[in-house]
């Protein structure tokens, strides 16, 4: 009847993680959210210089490799924070963050349950409706109507 569907989880799956294209956009995804905990990578990049000022490396491919190495513990804590941690503030922020707490989802899903009732009842009166005023009958005072009406 309606357009809701419950998340059916193999078909998201199938659609945004098996595949070539997606675990790149999972890796991008990773890495993306690894910056985003360090602002943007602007601290990953100040570390890096910091690091070779500090050990007065004169080697430019000190700053290579402590890129290169860098770049896939941003992967991993990324991955972490988007798989642990984000759950994790995500459960503590519905709970403890809003009135309704997490029956929020709940409600909703009533809602649409409860919708969708309204929807076949206004259905059912208006077949009904189109039955009786096709049929000439009027169901409120039980008689059977003209053709013509009279006034009042």
């Amino acid at each position: 009847m309606s357009d809701f569907e419950p998340i059916d989880h193999e078909k998201s799956r199938i659609a945004y993680w098996t595949g070539r294209k997606n675990r790149i956009v999972r890796y991008w995804t990773y890495l993306e959210r690894g910056f985003d905990l360090i602002n943007k990578g602007r601290y990953f990049i100040l570390a890096i210089f910091g690091v070779y000022i500090a050990l007065k490396l004169i080697n430019p491919l000190w700053l290579v490799l402590m890129f290169i190495v860098g770049i896939p513990v941003m992967i991993l804590i990324g991955r972490y924070y988007l798989h642990r941690v984000v759950k994790v503030q995500e459960w503590v922020n519905v709970t403890f963050g809003s009135v309704l707490g997490f029956n929020q989802y709940n409600i909703e899903v009533r809602q649409m349950e409860l919708l969708e009732k309204q929807v076949e009842l206004l259905e059912k009166i208006e077949k009904k409706l189109d039955n009786h005023l096709s049929t000439g009958y009027n169901s409120i005072s039980g008689v059977e109507q003209s053709g013509s009406s009279s006034g009042p």
